[in-house]
Order: structure tokens, then C-alpha cells, then sequence
């Protein structure tokens, strides 16, 4: 058996270089009900990223946390609380171009799972783009590390290790992020059920989960008869790694593709329906119109109200700041409140074709906290009602409504 690694080989004379090193984890959502599982993975995980740029991860609550000293224990505190169910890390290249030709340096994303939505599997993708050619060996072996270091203790189901480039064509779609795999069919697999059973491409390197490898004749077999530079047990699951340069030949890939065929040949039929229908593009649909019950009440008081400059597109986080925390009925309270007011947003009460998706709101101390996207909607007109109501709340207290991403320093 082969030991782990990775070099720059001798592919590189013939082949273009790949522009970034991609990887991926998906586990099941009840990951994030291990805390300390969770914070000493960002541990590992931030000082992956730190090197690339990355200095502040940003939350769907939504919050940007600065990576010092102080962010990163609120940041822990708030995975403790389970507060945070998504979070992401950007690094921008500063000598490139101003947006959109900007290179980012580094990204990655992590999804604990959707609260509205329990089928979908928690993830953790990254993608990194060295700085020279020459770094780009240390590179793949650092994201090996992580992925194989954590693929035991977050129980995931599967995880791979690729280039990122437009010759590669079993490496993630350069626009939209997703497999060529997935690129290629009408469905992704997102739901962890999906994951235990089916894989989302050939990479090379391949984490599979023990359901995986039951599927292929179980963990001795795999380990025995995969067409593969190294195979070895991840957990128990295994590693396949198709070869020690990287990237692996096309003709070492389709082996190792005819081997997991089984996990591959997936179709539509073949997935579990979803018990909850994942958000539509309401751009297509003609608006319906539901109207505001607060529309018309100009004498209504509104809450103050305060605009950051963190706007993003139309992803715009909505914080309520309440004079005391709130008790359980106080916060009930808010948040049917805040769904009457989406629904009545996504029913286009405020114009266009209404808001497109809300977060779930998280409370933290005296304050609650989502992320609304506005979609088409008329900003001013949406505020002013959603002002009106938390105004209007009986026995709660809202000091002030601040629109934007916070960031804690």
C-alpha cells in the first residue's frame, strides 16, 4: 500500500496548470449539535486559510467576526449556543481588478445543515488558489490533511480533494461552483440521505463513507480492489487517491470511474424525495399580490431605524435591537411578526415580484438577527411596514432596527 501524497509531476509540461485546489465534506446535519467537535475544526480549518488572506469570516446571522483574538472566542460562543448554522470565508487577491474580474485568494464555505430544511447534508467546501505555481504541492497536501484529519470525528459521509480548472473535467464547474457531475443532470445531491448512497464525481482524492463502501462490496474490498496510488481507511470509511502527482491522468481517473459506477450512475429517479421543497426562482413567476394591513396606517409609530454600509446586492441583514433580552413569549412574538411581514413580502405586497428567501432568525442577548434577500421588492416600502410592526409589538420593547452586516471586531 502506497502512503499519501502529493507532487507537482511531470504532467505540467503538456498540461495547464490547475488554478486552485478544491475541497469538500459532506456530513450529516446533526454535526452541528457537537460544539466542540465544530470549534476545534475552525481551528484547523481558519489556520488552513490564514496564509491565503483570510482575516474574518461572516455569518448568516448575519455578523462579520474578525479573526483575532476576541472574534474568534465570540465566534465559539456562538457555535456553543448553535446560533450559527452557516459561515463563510473570503480572500480577496488586492492587485487584481475591482469586482467582478477580482481573484479570490481563498474561500470557504460552512453549512451546518437548514433548520427549515432537516434533509440537507452539513458541508464544509473550500477552495484555494496558491500564489505561485511552485506552492501549489504544499497546498494540496494541507487541504489533504484537513479533509482526512476531520472526516472521522464530523462522521462525514464524503469528501474529495481536486484541481479546479477548465481542462479538468471531472473538477467543479468554473461559474456555478457545482460538480460537472451535477453540471450534467437535472439534480445535485444535497440531501445527506442522497450522500450516504451516491457520490458527486471522481476526484483525486476521494473520501467514502461506510455506507459508500457497502455499496461496493464494504471497507476490505475497496481497500483491496480500488484502482487506485493509495487506498486506505479513513475512519471507517476510506481514502482513494488516484495518484501521487496532482492533477491524476485522465486514464487514471476513468478507472478508477468504472470502478465506483455503482455510486456514480445515479438519475432522478434514483434520489429520495424531499419532505420540504427546497426555494424556487420567483423571477419567472408572475407577482402575487397580498396586501399590507400596515400599508395604509400613516399615524402608526415606526421604530428607528439605521442603514450600515455592509449592503450586499440584494442580501440585506435585518437586527433588531430589543432594551432587554426577550423572554420565550417576546420572541415568539418577533419572529411571527417577522414571517407575517415576509409573506406578505414574498406574496409581492411591497412591489415586483416579492422577497425571495428569509434566514432563520437567531437571538443573541438582546437581539434577533437574519438575512433577507430583497428580491424585487421596494426596499423603502418593505422597511417602512416591517418598522410598523415592531412598533405596533404589545409588551416588547424594540429599541432600534440596524439594516446590514455588523462587524465584530
Amino acid at each position: 500500500m502506497n502512503t499519501a501524497s502529493a507532487s507537482v509531476g511531470p504532467y505540467y509540461q503538456d498540461r495547464p496548470q490547475p488554478r486552485a485546489v478544491i475541497a469538500w465534506l459532506g456530513m450529516h446535519p446533526d454535526v452541528r449539535n457537537q460544539p466542540e467537535i465544530i470549534n476545534s475544526m475552525f481551528d484547523d480549518l481558519i489556520e488552513l486559510l490564514a496564509p491565503h488572506g483570510v482575516l474574518s469570516a461572516y455569518s448568516a446571522e448575519p455578523r462579520t467576526y474578525r479573526l483575532n483574538q476576541r472574534g474568534r472566542r465570540l465566534l465559539a460562543e456562538a457555535f456553543s449556543v448553535g446560533r450559527i448554522s452557516q459561515l463563510g470565508f473570503l480572500a480577496l487577491d488586492p492587485n487584481s481588478a475591482l469586482y467582478p474580474n477580482m481573484e479570490i485568494r481563498a474561500n470557504a464555505e460552512v453549512l451546518l445543515g437548514m433548520p427549515r430544511i432537516p434533509e440537507v447534508a452539513a458541508t464544509i467546501s473550500l477552495r484555494i488558489q496558491p500564489e505561485t505555481d511552485d506552492s501549489i504541492s504544499a497546498v494540496v497536501s494541507q487541504a489533504t490533511g484537513f479533509v482526512r484529519k476531520w472526516f472521522g470525528p464530523l462522521q462525514a459521509i464524503s469528501a474529495f480533494v481536486s484541481p479546479q480548472g477548465k481542462w479538468d473535467e471531472r473538477a467543479f464547474d468554473d461559474t456555478t461552483g457545482i460538480t460537472v457531475l451535477e453540471r450534467n443532470r437535472p439534480f445535485r445531491l444535497v440531501d445527506w440521505t442522497d450522500q450516504r448512497h451516491f457520490l458527486r464525481g471522481v476526484f483525486w482524492g476521494n473520501g467514502l463513507g461506510p455506507d459508500l463502501c457497502d455499496r461496493l462490496g464494504g471497507q476490505d474490498h475497496v481497500l483491496r480492489h480500488a484502482p487506485v496510488f493509495c487506498a486506505e481507511p479513513l475512519g471507517a470509511g476510506v481514502w482513494l487517491q488516484i495518484s501521487e502527482p496532482f492533477p491524476p491522468p485522465q486514464e487514471a481517473i476513468d478507472r478508477l470511474a468504472a470502478f465506483l459506477a455503482p455510486l456514480l450512475t445515479w438519475t432522478k429517479d434514483d434520489l429520495i424525495p424531499r419532505h420540504t421543497p427546497y426555494p424556487t426562482d420567483l423571477a419567472s413567476q408572475e407577482p402575487i399580490t397580498e396586501r399590507d394591513e400596515f400599508a395604509d396606517d400613516t399615524s402608526n409609530p415606526m421604530v428607528p431605524m439605521k442603514w450600515l454600509d455592509t449592503i450586499d446586492g440584494l442580501d440585506i441583514g435585518i437586527n433588531i435591537y430589543l432594551e432587554k433580552p426577550p423572554t420565550p413569549e417576546q420572541e415568539d412574538a418577533i419572529k411571527a411578526s417577522l414571517d407575517r411581514w415576509y409573506t406578505v413580502g414574498f406574496n409581492g405586497g411591497f412591489g415586483g415580484a416579492g422577497f425571495h428567501s428569509i434566514s432563520q432568525p437567531s437571538v443573541d442577548r438582546a437581539s434577533l438577527r437574519c438575512m433577507l434577500d430583497l428580491g424585487s421588492a421596494d426596499a423603502p416600502l418593505a422597511f417602512d411596514s416591517l418598522r410598523k410592526r415592531l412598533a405596533a409589538l404589545s409588551n416588547v420593547q424594540v429599541h432600534e432596527l440596524i439594516l446590514g452586516t455588523e462587524i465584530v471586531e
